[in-house]
């Protein structure tokens, strides 16, 4: 937002109470794995709105994986 005080031009910045909306796409167990300790984290901040999106691309190996965001 800008506001004109006189002949100087100042911007004030809004900040938005809302979290920021996070999507993880992810579809084989190494994948999980990798990701889990930034999903864990993010889960804990309030700023962030975590979601996990799962493929499918190989069922039976990310189960066990898909234990870490219970």
């Amino acid at each position: 937002m800008f506001e004109k005080n006189g002949n100087e031009l100042t911007m004030q910045f809004v900040i938005h109470k809302t979290p920021t909306k996070n999507l993880t796409i992810f579809g084989t167990r190494p994948g999980a794995i990798k990701l889990a300790p930034v999903i864990l984290k993010a889960r804990r901040d309030n700023s962030f709105d975590v979601r996990i999106c799962v493929t499918g691309q190989h069922d039976e190996m990310l189960d066990q994986a898909l234990d870490f965001f219970k």
